[in-house]
């Protein structure tokens, strides 16, 4: 379901809205609509609710799409979905080793979007995360040295050569999942660089609990069958650049698993 946003009085402020894959997710109306990781397959839009509809997706996440596999088939889902939905645009995040899996999926997806495919460089996110969200990448806090000895010489580890690789070598070699953003938070970086600090940005289906569970046909899917309540590795690094993020823009959120980052978006649901 579509809500209405009620526009603030005297100031024509753009509302962008950032969709992830969380299940019964309440969408406000905007202006414009990133969808990360084709996740207007679970929450459902109509071409009308926004001016402008923009798909961002992960090159890893969709390319396992193309792969036909029945345990890759809610990444199957996703990669009908951004082909089949109709956007204007499409973002595709490369890892740092994506090439060939770019080059198929931009043959998949060829004429799927009113316009040319974009492709975001591994070197091209981090620069991004470091310009928008004014956190280094990788991202890490004090919380890094809590970890148990033996997880800190492994991730330290990782984190030293993927330095070296990007200082010296090819830059090859990216760090640990708990140390980079997930594609709805890149997908956010991306929406303020193209609509800057005077709109407002809401986040719908974006969390850090239960982002294992997806909702397709009134039935939840997990990702992990073993683990229902998973969140993704990814959380780590979202709440940091959230937290840096919700200092210098105007970030709201209708999870209430954010509230503690975010302001709660507060316009009146019908």
């Amino acid at each position: 379901m579509i809500f209405k946003l009620n526009l603030i009085k005297g100031l024509d402020m753009k509302c962008i809205i950032i969709l992830g894959s969380k299940p019964y997710v309440k969408i406000p109306a905007g202006d414009i609509i990133y969808s990360a990781n084709g996740a207007t397959f679970i929450n459902k839009i109509t071409p009308q609710d926004f001016t402008k509809h923009i798909n961002v997706a992960h090159v890893y996440a969709l390319s396992k799409g193309l792969e036909q596999k029945s345990s890759q088939a809610l990444h199957s889902l996703k990669l009908k979905e951004v082909h089949d939905n109709k956007f204007e645009r499409l973002v595709l995040f490369q890892s740092s080793r994506d090439n060939s899996k770019t080059n198929k999926l931009k043959k998949y997806l060829e004429n799927t979007h009113h316009e040319e495919i974009e492709v975001i460089t591994f070197c091209e996110q981090r620069k991004i995360v470091r310009e928008i969200g004014k956190r280094g990448y990788p991202i890490i806090n004090k919380y890094f040295f809590y970890k148990l000895p033996s997880k800190k010489i492994r991730d330290g580890i990782r984190i030293i050569k993927a330095l070296i690789s990007w200082r010296y070598g090819r830059g090859y070699i990216d760090v640990g999942t708990n140390y980079r953003p997930s594609t709805g938070i890149l997908a956010l970086l991306i929406a303020i660089k193209e609509n800057g600090p005077t709109a407002q940005y809401i986040l719908c289906g974006v969390g850090i609990k239960n982002r294992n569970q997806f909702l397709i046909d009134n039935q939840i899917l997990l990702n992990n069958p073993h683990n229902k309540n998973a969140a993704t590795q990814h959380s780590y690094a979202d709440q940091i650049l959230l937290k840096s993020l919700s200092t210098r823009f105007n970030l709201q959120t209708v999870e209430k698993e954010l509230y503690h980052i975010l302001p709660k978006y507060k316009n009146k649901i019908k």
